[in-house]
Parts: C-alpha cells; sequence; structure tokens
C-alpha cells in the first residue's frame, strides 16, 4: 500500500476502532504469512498510518489495514456489559458505604438493600434490547434500585418478575430517568463510512 491515508481518515479510524476492540479476520490478501481467516484479536491501537494494530489470539501481533484487509467487530453482549457496568457501580457505592458510620448505614439499610439485589438479579431479569437502554446511563445501578425501592415496601419478598416488570417500565419510559445522567452526551457528527 503505497498511499497513506489522510490524517481525518486516520482520526475516523482511532476512534472506529478503540483499543479493546474484538475483531475477527475475513482475509489479509497480500501478506505472504496472514493470520488465518477466522481468527479473533483484540485491537491494541491505531498508529499515524492508519494501521490497526492487533493482539490476535493465535499468539501473533499484526496490524490490519482498513480498506485493504477485511476484518469486522464483534459486538459484544449487552447484557455482559451492563453485568461489568453495574458491579462496578455497586464497587462504588460500596466504597461510600464503608465510609458511614454504623447508625447511618442502619438509616440506610432500605437503600443499601435495594442497591445489592438489583446487582445481584439485573442480569437475569433483563432482556439484551434493556440492557442496551439502561447503558446509555451513567449509574445503570441507581436508577433501576431507586425505581425498585420506590415500587416496593421494605418487607416485601423480593420476586424476580417483579424486577423483570421494573426494569420494563423503565426501559418503556413508565418510569420518568430524566434526571439520570447519561454515559456520553451525543455527539453531532457527519456519518462515516464503514470499512
Amino acid at each position: 500500500m503505497d498511499n497513506f491515508p489522510s490524517r481525518e481518515t486516520v482520526e475516523r479510524y482511532k476512534k472506529q476502532y478503540p483499543a479493546g476492540t474484538m475483531i475477527v479476520l475475513d482475509a489479509m490478501p497480500d501478506d505472504p504469512y496472514p493470520v488465518p481467516v477466522g481468527t479473533v484479536g483484540k485491537i491494541t491501537m491505531v498508529d499515524d498510518a492508519g494501521s490497526v494494530h492487533v493482539d490476535w489470539k493465535n499468539g501473533r501481533t499484526l496490524a490490519v489495514i482498513p480498506g485493504h484487509d477485511s476484518f469486522h467487530i464483534i459486538q459484544p453482549d449487552p447484557k455482559a456489559l451492563l453485568q461489568r457496568k453495574i458491579e462496578q457501580c455497586l464497587s462504588e457505592r460500596m466504597e461510600v458505604w464503608h465510609t458511614k458510620t454504623p447508625e447511618q448505614l442502619i438509616g440506610m439499610a432500605d437503600v443499601i438493600c435495594a442497591a445489592t439485589l438489583t446487582a445481584e438479579h439485573l442480569k437475569k431479569a433483563v432482556t439484551a434490547e434493556q440492557a442496551e437502554y439502561l447503558l446509555q446511563f451513567k449509574d445503570p445501578l441507581e436508577i433501576v434500585s431507586t425505581c425498585w425501592h420506590e415500587t416496593h415496601l421494605t418487607d416485601d419478598v423480593f420476586q424476580q418478575e417483579e424486577f423483570s416488570i421494573c426494569v420494563e417500565n423503565i426501559t418503556e419510559g413508565i418510569y420518568d430517568v430524566s434526571d439520570y445522567e447519561l454515559e456520553n452526551e451525543p455527539e453531532e457528527s457527519p456519518d462515516l463510512q464503514m470499512t
């Protein structure tokens, strides 16, 4: 490949293929020792020449060139992403809870219960579509645990079906989420062609 991509194209690649993105190789036509088709790899970086550097599962480290080599991104499971985000949010809360006095913790018992039940049961209670919706928020644990806490008495026995209904109320707009912070504010950008 004799021509290098423009600076704008390289910047687009850097946004389109961030480090940590998982890909699958579809074809590497001109490499004398190509990575086998179907090999999975993790992107480590995009360099200033527009090459996408990849650590392949077979132990090789070889870059792909968008528009020349063929590969596709493996879309992560939204339920797994939501579970990791929920665990992170719960961990942050636990750090705060550890700074509280016993009296403060007793006063927060219902909130702590709602948050821990949410973290424990959310993965089983949501569909992939609902998980995608909740991922747009910075703290989905806060939204779901607050909704569940507001709609259940503290002495209620937890029911998985009730929790699923709570998530459904959030994703269908029945429960107002306008006061909650989104993960990322949407950017206005021109449509970019995918490679």
